[in-house]
């Protein structure tokens, strides 16, 4: 790993680390669509690594901290990991459009917080 990308990643809020990893899914779910046809082992690939940091993000979550938020945002990112799969394996386009909204509004949503922490500080 790039040691300047550790160093940001070590001394980043949890907040903003999650914001990162919003945008690194939106961004590689876009790109599985768009090489879907062209190069498929990019899209899976591409895919792979969503599903991973979909995974990751649920892995995280803290039912003792806000129990029904919690379950929304579980529920939210099952759907999520569905779509990616279901758009990759059954060469569904409009699940992985579906994917890529729902993490682009998640996305947005938590850039969202973000400004308003930071302008509330």
């Amino acid at each position: 790993m790039n040691p300047y990308l550790a160093m940001d990643v070590r001394t980043s809020s949890p907040e903003v680390l999650i914001g990162r990893l919003l945008d690194r899914a939106v961004a590689l779910v876009g790109g599985s669509i768009e090489s879907q046809q062209s190069d498929p082992a990019a899209s899976a690939q591409a895919i792979t690594k969503a599903v991973d940091i979909v995974s990751e993000l649920r892995s995280a979550l803290k039912p003792d901290v806000a129990g029904e938020l919690v379950e929304n945002f579980d529920a939210l990112y099952e759907f999520i990991n569905r779509k990616l799969v279901l758009g990759f394996t059954a060469n569904e386009p409009s699940a992985l459009a579906e994917a890529r909204q729902v993490l682009e509004t998640l996305a947005s949503g938590w850039t969202e917080l973000l400004v308003q922490r930071a302008e509330a500080s």
